[in-house]
């Protein structure tokens, strides 16, 4: 009881951090938009090709990014500003995800955007983990990173859950609108939040 009690307590310590509630909050919406976005566009490229294959080809452009990249850009994101690669990751994700708007787009077309989106989430993962200890004490490091690994796991859950539904009441271009508008407002949320670079305490 000692324990749960201590943990609770933890929890709202960390909730009531403001700049780490708002990263929480884009972390959201930012993931939940990526993961509805996988299943909308498998939806999208079966619907156009009607192949398995075309669909595996879509998986396959999710993937190989982290397969390729992930190491480099690990790198390349400890040297950087982890706010501004977290906005511009968000926002470049928001607008890529706007191009599936036009019609008639290509099978061939729809994996080059889906690879850039993908490309540009290996720079978003490792920022958002490293950027938890500029937020945070460090004695509230460990339940910090319990909640984020809940909203990433719920938002994978949600996203899978959502999306059949939404592309059904939306269509296709609502649907689209609105995984950029949730990644649109991921961005907003990361322009108010002030780091204040925890890790360099005691």
């Amino acid at each position: 009881l000692v324990k749960r009690a201590i943990v609770g307590n933890d929890i709202l310590q960390v909730i009531r951090i403001r700049p780490f509630l708002l990263m929480m909050i884009s972390q959201f919406f930012s993931n939940l938009a990526f993961n509805m976005q996988h299943f909308v566009l498998m939806f999208i490229v079966f619907g156009l090709t009607r192949s398995n294959a075309a669909v595996s080809g879509l998986i396959l452009s999710f993937t190989i990014p982290a397969v390729l990249f992930s190491v480099v850009t690990g790198v390349h994101v400890d040297r950087w500003d982890k706010r501004k690669i977290l906005f511009f990751t968000n926002l470049i994700r928001g607008l890529i995800v706007l191009l599936f708007l036009f019609q008639g787009t290509h099978v061939g077309f729809i994996y080059i955007l889906t690879f850039l989106i993908a490309l540009a989430t290996q720079f978003f993962l490792p920022a958002s983990s490293a950027i938890t200890p500029l937020l945070i004490p460090r004695n509230l490091i460990m339940s910090a990173n319990s909640i984020l690994y809940l909203g990433v796991y719920g938002t994978i859950f949600m996203g899978y859950i959502l999306a059949g539904p939404v592309l059904i009441l939306l269509g296709k271009t609502y649907t689209i609108l609105l995984i950029a508008s949730l990644f649109l407002i991921s961005t907003f949320f990361i322009l108010f939040i002030k780091p204040k670079n925890y890790s360099d305490s005691k």
